[in-house]
C-alpha cells in the first residue's frame, strides 16, 4: 500500500485509512480520516467523476473597517455581496448599531468569508462546468456533508440542516467554486410536497392554533405559486441554486501529498518517538495504571471483570479532545491495564 501510494496522486478515503494504519501501526478507520479533516489536520478532496455545475468565485480583500465605513456611508462595497436584514432579524444586544436603534434595514455582508480580510463572492458569476480533483476548504456545505458522513459511520446524530453558502471547492491555483444544482419543476414539486408533510407534522407535534397553522400553510402555498409563475414566464430558463451536498457521483479522496505531509508533521513524529520508541517498561506500566485508573474511577468500569460497556463514551471523549483512537486500541490497553492494577477490595 505505501509503495502504491507513492505513485498515486490521491487515494480513496478507505485506502487513505489503510495507509495511515500502516504508518501508525494501529487501526485507522474512514471515520478517523473524516474526523482529522473536520479538525483541520488532514485536507480532504473530492473527485468530480462526472461534470458538475458551479459558479466561480471572485476573491475580495477588504478590512472590517472598510466594510463598516461603507455601510455607514450608505455606499456598500460593490465587490461584496450584501443582504438587507430587518431589525426583527437582528439579535437584540447591548450596544447595538444605529440601524438597529432607529429600526432601519441593516446591511450585512453575504460574501463568503475565508480568512481575516478575505472574502469570496459568487453573485455575479455565470454557471460553468467543473470536473476532476478539487480540495474541500471546509467553509460551507461540504463541511456539513463530511460531518453527516462521519455521524453515520459513528452511529451519531443525524444532521438535517444545510449551509446557505452551499458546497465550496477549491483548486490548487486558489480558485474557489460554489457547486450548483438545477431546480426543475418535478424536483421542486417533490421537495415542496416533502416540506409540506414536514410542516403538517410540525403543526401537529406542537399543537399550533388554527390561525398560526393556516398562516404557515398559506406561506408555503405562496412559495409554490411564485416558483410556478416564474417558471411559466421563463419556460426555457434553468434555475440553479447552491448545492447543499457534494454530488452523489463524486468520490471523497485524500491527496497523497497531504498524507505525506500529515505523516511527517512534527506533532506526529514527536508522538511516534515519545510513545513508540522511548517508552520504557516502567513508563509503560505507569501509563497503563493511569489509563486503567481513569476508566475505573471516571467511567465506573470494572476492567478486571472485562465489563467495558462504556468504552464508546471513552472513544467519543477522546475524539472531542483531539486524541482519537480505535476501539480495538482502547480495549487492548484496558485489558493490559487490568494486569498491572490490583483488583479493588470489596
Amino acid at each position: 500500500m505505501k509503495r502504491f501510494a507513492k505513485v498515486q496522486e490521491w487515494l480513496l478515503v478507505e485506502d487513505a485509512a489503510k495507509y495511515l494504519s500502516l504508518v501508525f501501526k494501529e487501526e485507522v478507520s474512514q471515520a478517523h480520516v473524516m474526523r482529522l479533516a473536520l479538525d483541520g489536520r488532514l485536507p480532504l478532496s473530492v473527485d468530480l467523476v462526472t461534470t458538475a455545475k458551479a459558479k466561480h468565485g471572485v476573491l475580495v480583500k477588504c478590512t472590517q473597517d472598510e466594510i463598516d465605513i461603507s455601510r455607514v456611508a450608505g455606499a456598500p462595497l460593490p465587490a461584496l455581496e450584501w443582504q438587507e436584514i430587518s431589525p426583527d432579524e437582528v439579535p437584540t444586544r447591548v450596544g447595538g448599531t444605529a440601524e438597529e436603534a432607529t429600526g432601519k434595514l441593516r446591511l450585512e455582508v453575504r460574501s463568503l468569508k475565508i480568512g481575516d480580510g478575505l472574502y469570496v463572492t459568487f453573485h455575479n458569476s455565470s454557471i460553468s462546468t467543473v470536473e476532476g480533483l478539487w480540495d474541500l476548504p471546509m467553509v460551507g456545505g461540504e463541511r456539513i456533508d463530511i460531518e453527516s458522513r462521519y455521524q453515520v459511520l459513528t452511529n451519531g446524530t443525524v444532521l438535517d440542516f444545510s449551509a446557505i453558502e452551499g458546497c465550496i471547492v477549491q483548486n490548487t491555483d486558489g480558485q474557489f467554486c460554489q457547486l450548483q444544482e438545477i431546480l426543475d419543476v418535478p424536483s421542486y414539486l417533490r421537495s415542496w410536497n416533502a416540506d409540506l408533510e414536514e410542516l403538517k407534522q410540525h403543526i401537529a407535534d406542537y399543537d399550533l392554533g388554527k390561525t398560526e397553522a393556516e398562516a404557515l400553510l398559506n406561506n408555503h402555498q405562496e412559495e409554490r405559486k411564485k416558483f410556478l409563475e416564474m417558471q411559466r414566464r421563463h419556460p426555457t430558463s434553468k434555475f440553479y441554486y447552491p448545492a447543499p451536498r457534494l454530488p452523489k457521483s463524486s468520490r471523497l479522496v485524500v491527496r497523497t501529498q497531504a498524507l505525506r505531509e500529515f505523516e511527517n508533521s512534527p506533532a506526529h513524529r514527536q508522538r511516534d518517538v515519545q510513545y513508540a520508541d522511548t517508552l520504557t517498561g516502567t513508563e509503560r506500566i505507569t501509563a497503563l495504571k493511569m489509563v486503567g485508573g481513569m476508566a475505573m474511577m471516571g467511567y465506573g468500569m470494572d476492567i478486571h471483570a472485562g465489563r467495558l460497556e462504556r468504552i464508546g463514551e471513552i472513544i467519543k471523549d477522546l475524539e472531542r479532545a483531539g486524541a482519537a483512537v480505535t476501539e480495538k486500541t482502547v480495549r487492548e490497553w484496558l485489558k493490559e491495564a487490568a494486569g498491572v492494577i490490583n483488583s479493588p477490595k470489596r
